[in-house]
């Protein structure tokens, strides 16, 4: 028995391999249903809905295609809405505690594949604390999960891809991102040519969110990050400052 915990990509992936290859598996998802954080429901999507991912997310096909063979594999046990509070190895196995819908048990597994996704690293700086100021994950999860705009006029700043779909999500949602701004070099990439030409998946995905932005107006600025942030009258967000 093999037991993946998340019931994201990563894990959805791991599960359907270890099916595939000849294993019973048990795929623990703490979430009501699968997606993860990447393909994350609207509350409207219903129990086995999907309509909301085509708007916030352009994988939503691929998505829904791994999310089908998982919950149709015969040797994929699927439990939602529970959480592994404790993991103690016992001889051979391993004793997985869990709640699941509010009620305690034991599993036992042989092998355990932990895919609990990434989050948020963030950098403090003046004013991080100030009512306004979000993470960009925090920004997207009110987005995919409860269809929120976070703000009317954003400025999204980071370092990385992920920045490109939380920008695009929210400008295809009504916000007006004032300034999109990644503290990374664009020419960076160039030094690691080796590692871009094995991912041309990524890069076409992060043309595609280029080319998508660039029909709201919206450009990404390299080597640039918000080294401040200002409150108003009323003690919430008014201005950020943004330096090379």
């Amino acid at each position: 028995m093999i037991t993946v915990v998340g019931g994201g990509p990563a894990g959805m992936s791991a599960a359907l391999a270890g099916a595939r290859a000849g294993a019973k598996v048990r795929l623990i998802e703490s979430g009501p249903r699968l997606g993860g954080q990447y393909w994350r429901h609207l509350p409207e999507d219903g129990p086995d809905g999907w309509s909301g991912q085509s708007i916030l997310n352009s994988a939503y096909q691929q998505g829904y295609l791994l999310r089908s063979q998982v919950l149709s594999h015969p040797s994929i046990e699927v439990l939602c809405s529970t959480q592994i509070w404790s993991a103690v190895r016992e001889g051979n196995t391993i004793a997985l505690h869990v709640l699941e819908s509010g009620v305690t048990r034991t599993l036992e597994t042989r092998s355990l594949i932990l895919a609990t996704g990434a989050y948020d690293r963030t950098l403090p700086f003046p004013g991080w604390d100030i009512p306004g100021v979000m993470t960009p994950g925090g920004v997207q999860a009110l987005l995919k999960g409860s269809n929120v705009l976070a703000g009317k006029r954003i400025v999204l700043a980071g370092s990385g891809p992920f920045l490109l779909p939380v920008a695009d999500g929210l400008a295809k949602s009504g916000a007006e991102i004032v300034a999109l701004v990644d503290a990374n070099s664009s020419r960076k990439w160039s030094s690691h040519l080796g590692v871009v030409i094995r991912n041309f998946t990524k890069i076409r995905d992060g043309l595609q969110y280029l080319l998508s932005l660039a029909s709201h107006h919206i450009y990404l600025k390299g080597s640039r990050a918000v080294i401040s942030a200002h409150a108003g009258l009323d003690g919430t967000l008014e201005s950020v400052v943004i330096a090379k």
